[in-house]
């Protein structure tokens, strides 16, 4: 199993990335700020000490929606034998 981790911070206002889907379980944990969650079309408001999980092929975003800048901690990873789900 490979595991990825980082602290990445964005400036007040700013999208990191659009809603995307990708094969890594993911962990996020907000560090300072505050902004929005975005997890299979809904949205949900975000601050420090949030964590928030997205299992694989989850739609899901991070937009910085304040004044101040946003910081996280995201770990992700890829179990084996994940595989996309056909959609409906």
């Amino acid at each position: 199993m490979k595991v990825i981790s980082a602290v990445l911070e964005f400036l007040p206002e700013k999208q990191l990335q659009p809603p995307h889907e990708h094969a890594e379980e993911e962990f996020q944990h907000v560090i300072s700020g505050s902004g929005t969650w975005t997890l299979n079309g809904k949205e949900s408001p975000i601050k420090k000490g949030d964590l928030m999980y997205a299992k694989p092929w989850d739609m899901h975003g991070i937009s910085n929606t304040s004044s101040d800048t946003l910081k996280f901690f995201v770990m992700k990873w890829v179990n084996k034998g994940v595989v996309k789900p056909v959609k409906k």
